[in-house]
């Protein structure tokens, strides 16, 4: 099932972002709030097309950890 093209760039426009608060919860050592976006690039990535992001949010979450 393919996702209508207006939910797949919302999603996209969130991810700039979404990248400056994971650069900012690194500088600021919050682990927490960092494992939480790896967690949803992971959880996401897959459904909206960008196998991808769920690598990298996996990635993300266990560093996190």
């Amino acid at each position: 099932m393919r996702l209508p093209p207006q939910l797949i760039t919302k999603y996209l426009s969130k991810k700039p972002e979404e990248l400056k608060q994971c650069q900012a919860f690194l500088e600021e050592e919050n682990f927490t709030e960092l494992k939480n976006i790896g967690h949803k690039f992971k959880g996401n990535g897959t459904t909206f097309g960008f196998p991808e992001f769920t690598v990298i949010g996996a990635k993300i979450e266990q560093a996190a950890k």
